[in-house]
């Protein structure tokens, strides 16, 4: 018995990293999204975004109330239907925080929309350069597409809707 155990623990180490591995580049990508110009920039530059993309109606005050009066499945299928949407957003900077993972560095912008205490409501990745440029409470205008493969599990902070934005420009 104790010889079939033996044989075992190496194949569960190994799942265990593959697992962390996998889980990694899920939740920050791959070293190359990472490393690309998204974001890059003097934030208050004028950008135009995507002309193929127009901007939706969308607000985070919409999805919130939708979050709290869907039922999970009715909020699965609201989730899908907004992935990959343009929005048009007001929000203030709360921090950045410089992540590293498997040799790679990224810079998550958090932004809160409304003046409740708040860690996070909506997040992106910048450049260093660009996030180097903001401040702790600076207001800020920005576009961004909802990447919302997270908000499917009730990704939520202290009931709150946590959004996440690919692509995001600012506008001043």
């Amino acid at each position: 018995m104790a010889r079939g155990r033996r044989r075992i623990f190496p194949f569960i180490i190994l799942a265990s990293i593959g697992l962390c591995i996998l889980f990694g580049f899920i939740l920050f990508g791959s070293p190359e999204d990472s490393n690309s110009n998204q974001g890059a920039g003097d934030p208050n530059q004028t950008e135009t975004p995507s002309p193929t993309k127009e901007i939706s109606d969308i607000t985070y005050y919409s999805i919130l109330n939708k979050f709290n009066t869907l039922t999970d499945v009715q909020w699965k299928e609201y989730v899908r239907s907004i992935n990959g949407e343009r929005v048009h957003w007001v929000g203030t900077v709360n921090d950045v925080a410089e992540n590293e993972f498997l040799g790679s560095v990224s810079y998550q912008v958090n932004i809160c929309m409304s003046s409740y205490p708040c860690v996070q409501d909506v997040w992106f990745t910048l450049s260093k350069e660009a996030s180097l440029q903001l401040n702790k409470g600076q207001n800020i205008t920005f576009d961004g597409d909802i990447e919302s493969s997270g908000m499917e599990k009730t990704d939520t902070y202290l009931f709150r809707v946590i959004i996440h934005l690919e692509n995001p420009v600012f506008i001043q």
